[in-house]
């Protein structure tokens, strides 16, 4: 009967130091760091709030280059017909760009949401509308 009792009490201790030591490791970096955000590449738009109709990658993409200049249009309907192209920046998710593209929101520094897995940016232009893009490649 000792031995078994021995034997209980020997199971329990082991189970109960077992977490114990697992947790125990080292705790420098708890956490890892948030993936960045690559946005070079293609975009396609997806929407664009308050257009009259949907709309596809034939009426906006943006490219932006691994060099640091991108290029941008929108092109609907008969009503706009617009281009940018320049320099750009991104620190986290504030882009920075120069050219037309600053008419149209308003702003050189544009705040993006990104979502959906790094593959979907969005911002707000001047008028507080939505435009989301996808990557294309």
């Amino acid at each position: 009967m000792s031995k078994l009792r021995l034997f209980l009490v020997l199971i329990l201790s082991v189970t109960f130091l077992i977490p114990l030591f697992l947790s125990c490791g080292n705790d420098d970096n708890p956490t890892q760091p948030p993936d960045t955000f690559d946005i070079v590449g293609i975009w396609e738009v997806t929407e664009v709030e308050g257009t009259p109709s949907p709309v596809n990658s034939s009426n906006s993409t943006w490219t932006f280059n691994a060099d640091g200049t991108y290029e941008w249009f929108f092109l609907f309907e008969d009503i706009f017909d617009l281009s940018s192209e320049g320099n750009y920046s991104l620190n986290e998710s504030v882009l920075t760009c120069d050219g037309f593209i600053t008419n149209v929101t308003g702003t050189t520094i544009i705040n993006i949401t990104i979502s959906n897995n790094n593959n979907t940016f969005s911002f707000l232009d001047e008028d507080g509308d939505r435009w989301t893009y996808n990557r294309a490649q």
